[in-house]
């Protein structure tokens, strides 16, 4: 190997270790501050005010309709929140402040991946406090009010499922 190709090489894994270390602190940054209960627009233009839920575990899926990865995401939240149906839980989706399609939109976009849960204008505030930095995040906001969980990218249906159990039992 030349050193020309060692020193690439180098850079190249570097890089990938120093957005790995980025990814994994950034997991779960806001854990145990209290969540930002908001109040915005649903997708059917009426008021929403998150306080409504407090005493509640309250997943908060940030994705965006051109999203591939959130639209990844999606079976999984739909398949979640109907297994959790009736429970002290429930699922929202809040929607990007980039390239928001519109309340029309969103409705086809809910009906062909047959989400059933609501789906909620996000604002630059509410990104801004959350600190959305990308899409997928999920934000878990336990009983207590408190943020549990603030996760980027995409995670598995068991993960999912084992923190929200965890959480109701507490």
């Amino acid at each position: 190997m030349t050193y020309k190709e060692l020193a690439k090489n180098t850079v190249f894994y570097g890089l990938g270790i120093f957005v790995l270390v980025m990814f994994l602190l950034n997991q779960n940054k806001m854990k145990g501050e209290e969540g930002y209960f908001f109040k915005t627009k649903s997708s059917y233009g009426v008021d929403f005010d998150l306080e409504k839920y407090r005493g509640k575990v309250i997943v908060l899926d940030f994705f965006g309709t051109w999203c591939p990865p959130c639209i990844k995401m999606i079976p999984t939240f739909v398949e979640l929140s109907s297994e959790f149906k009736g429970k002290d839980v429930v699922f929202l989706g809040v929607h990007s402040v980039t390239n928001n399609p519109g309340n029309a939109q969103i409705k086809s976009f809910s009906e062909k991946h047959k989400i059933k849960f609501e789906i909620l204008h996000g604002t630059p505030d509410i990104e801004r406090v959350y600190q959305i930095e990308s899409f997928p995040t999920i934000v878990i906001i336990g009983k207590d009010g408190k943020i549990q969980h603030h996760m980027g990218g995409i995670h598995g249906k068991k993960q999912l499922k084992k923190i929200i159990d965890n959480l109701l039992k507490s």
